[in-house]
């Protein structure tokens, strides 16, 4: 099922929109993919990596650096993880 913007994701992640614009600016997500009238579409992937991110930073992750975000066998999505 896609959330398909911003407002969407940020209330299922329990996050402000504008951390979401903050994560897509800062390279922690990634290109979304979007429907045929331009909005961004976001699926429940985006959703528990956006909580991912949130709780990283509740903990005082130091840092963040590339990974493989696990999404099953035929993913390609870069993610970005502390």
């Amino acid at each position: 099922m896609k959330a398909p913007r911003h407002p969407h994701l940020a209330a299922r992640a329990d996050v402000k929109v504008s951390t979401i614009r903050f994560y897509e600016r800062a390279g922690l997500l990634p290109t979304p993919h979007r429907s045929a009238n331009g909005y961004r579409e976001f699926d429940e992937e985006d959703v528990r990596h956006v909580r991912f991110l949130r709780r990283g930073q509740e903990l005082g992750a130091p840092g963040l650096r590339c990974s493989r975000w696990p999404s099953g066998p035929s993913s390609s999505r870069t993610r970005y993880a502390p």
